[in-house]
């Protein structure tokens, strides 16, 4: 046969986008040979093999195994090599969907924090809300404790889902405890979704509607004076408020070590 008949190891890895390692490790691996091999030991691909060579770097970019690789190539027939792809489509759909989640959560961090970072502190707004999905548990005693663990239930329907859309944590007040300037510690936990799932067995809603807000950086007693001014507010244009107030909390930094690494809102829909 012809030598130009041949590429080189190092002219083959290169049209192949590869390394001349990653073929000698296939060739140790007994997946992929060369065509030929010289007297001198020289091994030398053809044009014909870069078919080959590309299905398994592409099985190998999905994440295939090369031992399942190898499996195949031992069975050579279409149908097995349909179930092959078959089942590498439903994983990369699988894995697309999570990155579209995760993709829809960045975005979701990114304008949370861009609106936070923009509204003035300690100032009353109107501001048009959508409808909101949460999960909530109620706290007898209101305490450190008894919070974290009924946020420890709420993670656990959260994960159920299956859909990293991601959450907020929440508390619910009666406005009652507002209005009369007695806010109490909360015993509605709540852990609100970013998006609606397609699951909804367990979910409570939060009407879409016109809402009074409040927003501040930390806590520390500011939901009671944030409260008043709701309250001021409120009264001084007449409003007639729903039943509950919510205070989300939102972080502004990674790693959170006091109530100011905290955005919060204080939230109550206007119903007429």
């Amino acid at each position: 046969m012809p030598q130009t008949k041949y590429l080189s190891t190092g002219e083959f890895a290169k049209i192949m986008n590869t390394t001349k390692e990653t073929l000698f490790h296939y060739e140790e691996m007994g997946i992929f040979y060369p065509d030929h091999v010289g007297k001198n030991g020289y091994r030398y691909y053809s044009i014909h093999q870069t078919d080959s060579l590309d299905m398994i770097m592409m099985l190998r970019d999905f994440g295939v195994p090369l031992k399942e690789i190898k499996k195949s190539m031992e069975h050579a027939d279409t149908a097995h090599l349909l179930d092959l792809y078959q089942n590498e489509i439903q994983s990369m759909e699988q894995k697309i969907q999570l990155w579209k989640s995760k993709l829809y959560w960045l975005h979701c961090q990114k304008e949370q924090l861009e609106f936070l970072t923009q509204v003035p502190e300690d100032t009353v707004i109107t501001n048009e809300q959508k409808q909101r999905y949460y999960f909530m548990e109620h706290s007898v005693s209101g305490s450190d404790k008894d919070i974290e663990t009924k946020y420890s239930i709420l993670f656990e329907k959260y994960n159920d889902l299956q859909t990293p859309f991601g959450y907020i944590m929440a508390f619910r007040h009666p406005s009652l405890d507002i209005l009369q300037d007695q806010l109490k510690p909360p015993h509605d936990i709540l852990l609100f979704l970013n998006k609606k799932p397609a699951k909804r067995i367990g979910l409570h809603i939060l009407p879409a509607g016109t809402y009074l807000s409040v927003y501040f950086c930390g806590d520390n007693g500011h939901s009671q004076k944030v409260g008043r001014l709701l309250k001021d507010y409120a009264n001084k244009h007449q409003l007639k408020l729903a039943s509950y107030f919510y205070e989300f909390y939102y972080a502004n930094k990674i790693s959170i070590t006091s109530d100011l690494d905290y955005y919060t809102e204080l939230t109550v829909q206007i119903l007429s």
